[in-house]
């Protein structure tokens, strides 16, 4: 017997249109939301970051992400609304799916943009080359935390609150950093290495926290966008079936005034 061999159907033009509003929907949506994060990275760095030693320790803690709460409350309230385009009969699962793969890139956004920030700051105060930033800045990385490029900034801030736009900043990041780790060294009673360890343990569980509460922030407007578009195609619904109702019941005829002649 032969085995017969199943061939992929091509995707029809039609169907292909079904997905074109979901698609811009989500497209756009991540657009905008890249956009303000952006700009409150920006407003963070420049202004909030910068309040001497209070902007280090609002740079540690990473404050400005419960700004989060915002966008992905945008993000899962834009795609609950939008779920019932998806041309599937399970919209709502296919809706989180997309949801739940959107959350990461949004999520990291803050650090990427916080990389680019500091690529342009070290090119501005160096007064170096583009290409000649990136060597520079991944050698510092090496030489702080073994990494390089994204990465490596990435864990850089998990251990230093000062970000280096020249060697001599860089020395002092190092010695300022060292100096805290030996501190909490005399409180906790262990060695300096260890005590930085622990705190660079806390920041990581401060961004799992904070990921854990976008994750969420995101499902529950999800659900309350599809519930919302749900209540509304509900009202639409119930005012057509009242029209409908009005137009179909029998009309009655006017009554007519029965005048009695005056003798």
């Amino acid at each position: 017997m032969g085995i017969e061999q199943k061939q992929s159907k091509p995707i029809s033009p039609i169907s292909g249109a079904k997905w074109a509003p979901f698609v811009l929907l989500v497209l756009g949506l991540l657009i905008l939301l890249l956009m303000g994060k952006g700009i409150a990275v920006l407003v963070a760095d420049r202004i909030v970051y910068s309040i001497p030693i209070l902007g280090g320790i609002a740079r540690s803690l990473e404050l400005a992400e419960f700004l989060n709460l915002v966008f992905f409350s945008a993000l899962g309230m834009g795609i609950g609304l939008g779920v019932h385009w998806i041309p599937v009969p399970d919209q709502k699962r296919l809706g989180r799916s997309v949801l739940m793969g959107i959350i990461p890139i949004l999520f990291l956004s803050s650090c990427f943009f916080q990389y680019q920030l500091w690529l342009s700051d070290v090119q501005a105060d160096m007064g170096i080359s583009a290409a000649q930033v990136r060597t520079v800045t991944n050698q510092w990385l090496t030489q702080t935390v073994k990494k390089q490029r994204l990465w490596g900034f990435y864990n850089y801030t998990t251990l230093y609150s000062i970000l280096p736009t020249n060697p001599d900043r860089l020395t002092a990041s190092i010695q300022g950093s060292d100096r805290v780790n030996e501190l909490f060294s005399q409180v906790f009673s262990t060695t300096p290495a260890r005590s930085g360890q622990l705190l660079g343990l806390c920041v990581w569980g401060l961004r799992a926290f904070y990921f854990g509460l976008s994750i969420l922030t995101s499902l529950h407007h999800f659900e309350d966008g599809i519930a919302h578009r749900q209540q509304r195609l509900q009202a639409i619904q119930a005012k057509r079936k009242a029209l409908r109702k009005l137009a179909q019941s029998p009309k009655k005829p006017p009554s007519r005034k029965v005048y009695k002649k005056v003798k």
